[in-house]
């Protein structure tokens, strides 16, 4: 019948031209279906590789994490794949973090708990008393203690809800960033932010908050910035953002304080 037929196009029309709507999941995932396989297929046969990184920045998280498989080793992939180590997905950080270790393997730092151990701080890999100086001694500079406090605020972030237990799999670097002359220490935990919990019973935001209400009292004429880093790549291919003094980074992946400058 006309009239219905007629209908039923203006409603579509509605739909198409009114007030726009998000994809569905079934949406996306229908999408998905087809693109991620056309994706693969252009790439492999060398046409059209422009068009296909141009998706790079799609707001499909499968297609985003697909786009780091293809590129390879490719020079490009390099600063992509840093990049997406703090993408909002899971699956697309994952995809970052095994990109960057086909090019350069998982390196070793330094085991914190030992680290720790060794300057007193913490025993049989349980973490000690805070060594924070009282409020009338907050600046660091000078101060015997600094190396001592900076240690204990890194292994606070890589301890147990509770503070107390020290994750075995924590290495922890100093680092050299693009970004200036700053020190910046690591605590690398080689799990996604979302598995820590239970891989290595770390808590990353409830350690942060407490950390950073800590480093943030605290006064140094170099401001250092302490971060707990929940990526299983290089230490070389990590580069945290830059920070002002006393402020806080929640991640995803990079969750970190810099102590508070001169006053």
């Amino acid at each position: 019948m006309p009239g219905r037929r007629h209908a039923r196009i203006e409603r579509r029309g509605a739909v198409g031209h009114g007030r726009w709507r998000p994809p569905l999941r079934g949406d996306v995932q229908e999408l998905d279906a087809l693109r991620i396989p056309a994706a693969r297929l252009l790439w492999a046969q060398g046409q059209h590789r422009g068009a296909v990184i141009a998706r790079r920045d799609d707001p499909s998280p499968a297609l985003r994490a697909v786009m780091l498989e293809l590129l390879g080793d490719d020079a490009s992939a390099v600063d992509l794949a840093r990049a997406r180590l703090c993408d909002s997905d899971a699956r697309v950080r994952a995809a970052a973090a095994a990109a960057l270790r086909r090019r350069a393997p998982t390196d070793r730092g330094v085991a914190l708990v030992d680290l720790v151990e060794e300057m007193g701080l913490a025993t049989g890999g349980r973490l000690d008393d805070a060594p924070m100086p009282s409020r009338a001694e907050l600046r660091l500079d000078g101060d015997p203690r600094k190396d001592v406090v900076l240690a204990w605020l890194c292994e606070r972030l890589a301890s147990d809800e509770r503070g107390g237990a020290i994750a075995a799999s924590a290495e922890v670097a100093r680092s050299e960033v693009p970004w200036g002359d700053k020190d910046v220490y690591l605590v690398r935990l080689p799990f996604d932010q979302e598995e820590a919990p239970v891989a290595a019973g770390v808590v990353p935001l409830h350690n942060l908050i407490e950390t950073s209400a800590l480093a943030r009292e605290l006064t140094v004429e170099r401001s250092p910035s302490i971060w707990l880093v929940c990526a299983d790549v290089a230490f070389s291919d990590l580069a945290p953002p830059e920070l002002d003094p006393g402020a806080v980074a929640w991640g995803p992946t990079y969750l970190g304080v810099r102590i508070g400058g001169s006053r």
